[in-house]
């Protein structure tokens, strides 16, 4: 295992030897064999690797750079002059690779800013230290003051060109397994373009044997092409290729003032594919990132628990994500190009923005209902408009039971009051009843010895007391009814308990011209709370006869049927009235709903409440097109549980 300063130790050793080499490769027409030529890959090298390992490493650049100097130029000028020389090449470039990684500096140069960045500075860094480099020379005593600015200059192009052809190429160093890749799997490509490369190479520096170059402008071609293709990274391969057969196969043929003449149209020819590789590269991250977010806005309506349609200004779906396909129980290929209003028929594609309650339509033509909110889309998204559809079927279904809750909660509110109004009746009522019976007592026995009296008189004092028993029963079972206790169940005879029902009302019914019948099928005693029963057939009754009371003369009828099987009776209670009105039915059963100017609403709330505490049931049959019918099921069982109304 390598130590890190070990292997710090042989990078080093390795750039300082590609340095030399690099520099005497490129060493063509020097000036005054000092290191001015041309073509400087080595500052390429040398940018790249401060940019890599850190400016702190400048002290190997001034090794390399006195390295060559006495090693590639034969020590033109004292040791302290090549030093000095040296240390300018390092501070330059030092200087340049501190500023830049001190920034926001994009190794890849994929976007215009830093390429346009990078190139200035470069540009700025070489021209400084191309000056230096001379100014070292004209110094010492080696280069003349008239000789200057030509060596600047000359210098600053090949070190310009040595930066653009070499450095992106090395920077990109950690993509280069992914770029093999994609070359690899594009062999056929960049056959064609070596080849057209090769005919204009050819064509330019030999099919022209004279002393200029005047067709090298045609590169341009082969140059965007591949940079078109393959970015900054092919944008540097092609221009150093080209340095390359400049430097080997034109150089030694061409006069200087030619050489640097074509080494300023190479140099615009790299700055070109370096701006275009990197408006190329920021085109493709741009592609990328809209790539990307089409795809997180993809996933985001998918997830989404609702439908969403985009469609076009005429109201064709033009997508739809997953919830659409679940929602409508259409694949997607179903949906899209469709109308919206084969989905939503009655939906009108005209506001801006609005939210609208509508009925939807399924594949299996299945309506459901539906909220939906339409926003119009305009530029710079293309127009028409997004729709955002909810199945509103489970929430109307939460309403509705919500509903039913808050009826439930008032219908027991009012059966808590019923309740509490009936215990407040039977503690007020129960001792002047009482009292009243002990009266009717009394009277009674006071008359019994007279001996002129009314035969009357007494059959209406035992009528009286007889009712006033019956009052006490009552208040009394509805106290223990309201307060918990069970059904009292015995052995009763119905038709005699029918028959004092209707002797009840019997002086009434006279009175009032209403004919009153009875069909009673039970003939043996049955188990059942005869007091209820009592109190159920008493209410039912009396409502009939007051909902016929005002009807014409001769139309007046109450009819009461009961029948007992299979451990069930069965009562029937018709008249002959205007039935129960049709806003009422829902909750006729309900405390404290009715239809009569001076009734309270209690009498049927309390009757079925009685009838459910013994397993029974009282309903209103709507079958009948005139009249009501009241129909009382109760089981006939020995004894029976109680059962909250």
């Amino acid at each position: 295992m390598v130590s890190a300063d070990a292997r710090d130790w042989l990078i080093g050793i390795g750039y300082l030897g590609s340095y030399v080499a690099l520099d005497a490769l490129s060493y063509v027409q020097p000036m005054l064999k000092l290191g001015i030529t041309p073509w400087n890959p080595d500052a390429g090298l040398t940018l790249a690797f401060l940019l890599m390992r850190g400016w702190r490493q400048a002290p190997w650049t001034v090794a390399a750079a006195f390295a060559a100097e006495i090693l590639v130029h034969g020590a033109p000028a004292p040791v302290f002059t090549l030093l000095c020389a040296s240390g300018v090449v390092a501070a330059g470039y030092g200087t340049l690779a501190y500023v830049l990684t001190k920034g926001t500096f994009d190794p890849l140069l994929a976007s215009r800013r830093t390429a346009v960045e990078f190139g200035c500075a470069a540009a700025l860094t070489a021209l400084a230290v191309s000056g230096g480099y001379a100014a070292a020379f004209v110094a010492a005593g080696v280069l003349s003051i008239n000789s200057a600015a030509d060596a600047v200059v000359r210098n600053w192009v090949g070190d310009l060109n040595g930066i653009l052809t070499v450095t992106p190429l090395l920077l990109a160093r950690p993509t280069a397994a992914r770029a093999w890749g994609a070359l690899r799997s594009h062999r056929g490509l960049i056959a064609v373009q070596g080849a057209v490369l090769a005919v204009l190479l050819w064509v330019v520096f030999r099919a022209r044997p004279s002393g200029d170059l005047p067709l090298v402008y045609i590169l341009f071609l082969p140059v965007v092409w591949i940079t078109l293709t393959w970015g900054v990274l092919g944008a540097s391969a092609v221009t150093l290729l080209i340095q390359i057969v400049l430097i080997g196969a034109a150089a030694p043929r061409l006069s200087a003032g030619t050489l640097i003449e074509v080494q300023y149209l190479l140099l615009t020819l790299a700055l070109t594919g370096v701006l275009l590789g990197a408006i190329l590269s920021e085109r493709e991250n741009a592609l990328a990132q809209v790539a990307a977010g089409e795809a997180e806005q993809r996933a985001l309506l998918d997830a989404a628990p609702d439908a969403v349609l985009a469609t076009d200004s005429d109201g064709h779906i033009t997508s739809a994500n997953l919830a659409a396909k679940q929602l409508f129980k259409a694949p997607d290929t179903a949906i899209q190009n469709t109308d919206v209003a084969r989905w939503l028929p009655d939906l009108r594609l005209a506001a801006d923005t609005e939210r609208i309650r509508l009925a939807g339509v399924r594949a299996n033509a299945q309506r459901f209902p539906a909220e939906v909110a339409c926003v119009r889309l305009s530029a710079p998204a293309r127009e028409g408009y997004l729709l955002i559809v909810r199945d509103m079927t489970e929430h109307d279904q939460a309403q509705m039971q919500l509903r039913e809750r808050d009826t439930a909660l008032a219908r027991a509110m009012r059966f808590a009051l019923a309740g509490e109004l009936a215990t407040a009746l039977t503690h007020e009522l129960n001792q002047p009843i009482t009292a009243l019976v002990s009266y009717l007592k009394s009277v009674e026995i006071l008359v019994e010895p007279l001996e002129m009296r009314d035969s009357r008189l007494i059959d209406t004092l035992h009528k009286a007391a007889r009712e006033s028993h019956r009052a006490s029963d009552v208040i009394r079972r509805l106290r223990d009814f309201y307060s918990g206790a069970a059904a009292n169940v015995s052995r009763v005879d119905i038709q005699a308990l029918a028959h004092g029902v209707l002797s009840a009302f019997a002086d009434r019914a006279a009175r009032l011209n209403i004919d009153v019948t009875h069909d009673i099928r039970v003939a043996e005693e049955v188990c059942t709370d005869g007091i209820q029963l009592q109190m159920v057939l008493h209410n039912l009754i009396a409502n009939s006869i007051d909902a016929i009371a005002d009807g014409p003369s001769g139309t007046r009828r109450v009819h009461i049927g009961i029948t007992a099987s299979q451990g069930m009776m069965r009562i029937v209670v018709e008249d002959s009235g205007t039935g129960v009105p049709e806003e009422i039915r829902s909750q006729l059963f309900e405390p404290f709903v009715t239809s009569k100017v001076d009734g309270m609403g209690l009498g049927l709330a309390i009757s079925r409440s009685l009838l459910r505490s013994q397993g029974g049931e009282l309903s209103l049959d709507s079958s009948l097109s005139t009249g009501s019918r009241f129909v009382v099921e109760l089981p006939l069982a020995a004894s029976i549980t109680k059962v909250v109304a």
